[in-house]
């Protein structure tokens, strides 16, 4: 292989090509290549033969690395909406369809508008001024597991979830996870990137199956400045996800795990929590790796949690769902109590 100018190259970690560009990215490194490994959950979807996979793989790792234009460094990455561009002879969706055969209908514009205008941070605008924010948004759907943005990547949009299920979170080096907040219809997603630093400060994914509107920085900068009340009402988002964040700092380094889990399963039973028989349901399917990641512990320590307060009667399970059986006791535990 030739030597190459120093850059970065994205390679894709999904099991089908793991080994092949872990190998490739050894060699890129023996030729003074510094390479950064990426994530693209979901680039395979849209494939309809198993021996279509690997060509559609390599296709989307070639369409993901970096140039050197004008001697600088100039990275392609993939669209938000995670559209598979079919490599010669791959057989794809058909024309105009989405890669992404959902099982939930797609919301209709009319339905878009509405839930956009639902949105606090646009409560009290006039019919007028909500048709003309609406024109300037864009649609993207995402996947579970598929990322919105990456940490690190370029601010230039903001997102209004207006239906799904999403998490904001960040890596360590050693590959683990910290999710800050879960994200949910009518918030704003990516406004401390877009507002403050010019990249973006947390990864963003998605849960369920999720519908966002889009909104350029040029566009939501021109809304702000007409309207101070939304500017206001922004401020009290961004101080909302600092009061989260600090949250997690102090119940880390000061609470123990049992009362960590306890008062995020009081949190999400408020927001997410449904009275049914025997007790409440919270609506919102996370595995136990990821109840770890919202706690700061790993998957083995709240599986073991988990597994006491079921036998003692605390929480119980449907269907992938975390039933809280006995409130009083779990509230308790937490420090407050399930609004």
């Amino acid at each position: 292989m030739p030597v190459l100018p120093t850059a970065f190259v994205v390679t894709a970690e999904y099991d089908p090509l793991r080994g092949e560009a872990g190998a490739y990215a050894a060699r890129l490194a023996a030729d003074a290549v510094r390479v950064e490994p990426r994530r693209y959950p979901g680039m395979l979807r849209g494939c309809f033969a198993m021996d279509d996979v690997l060509p559609c793989a390599r296709h989307a790792v070639a369409d993901a690395l970096v140039d050197r234009r004008d001697g600088g460094m100039r990275r392609r990455v993939a669209d938000p909406a995670r559209r598979v561009r079919a490599a010669p002879g791959l057989r794809g969706p058909p024309a105009g369809s989405s890669v992404y055969a959902g099982a939930v209908s797609p919301l209709s514009r009319s339905e878009k508008r509405t839930l956009l205008a639902r949105a606090p941070l646009f409560a009290g605008l006039s019919d007028q001024e909500i048709d003309a924010l609406f024109q300037v948004t864009r649609p993207c759907s995402l996947q579970p597991r598929d990322e919105l943005f990456h940490k690190g990547d370029a601010g230039n949009q903001v997102y209004l979830v207006i239906r799904g299920t999403l998490k904001a979170l960040t890596t360590s080096e050693e590959g683990d996870d910290v999710v800050f907040s879960i994200l949910s219809s009518g918030e704003l997603v990516g406004e401390i990137g877009f507002l403050g630093t010019p990249t973006r400060t947390a990864t963003v994914s998605a849960i369920t199956e999720s519908e966002l509107l889009t909104i350029d920085r040029r566009d939501f900068l021109a809304f702000l400045k007409s309207h101070p009340d939304a500017s206001i009402k922004l401020l009290t988002v961004l101080a909302d996800r600092l009061k989260r964040v600090s949250e997690l700092v102090e119940d880390t380094l000061f609470l123990n795990l049992p009362v960590r889990l306890a008062k995020k399963l009081v949190h999400y039973a408020s927001i997410y929590g449904d009275e049914v028989e025997g007790g409440v349901r919270i609506n919102l399917k996370l595995s136990q790796e990821e109840w770890g990641d919202l706690v700061g512990a790993t998957r083995e320590s709240v599986n073991k949690q988990m597994r006491a307060w079921t036998e003692e009667g605390i929480i119980g399970a449907d269907s992938g769902f975390v039933v809280i059986r006995r409130t009083e006791a779990l509230e308790k535990l937490a420090g407050c109590a399930i609004d």
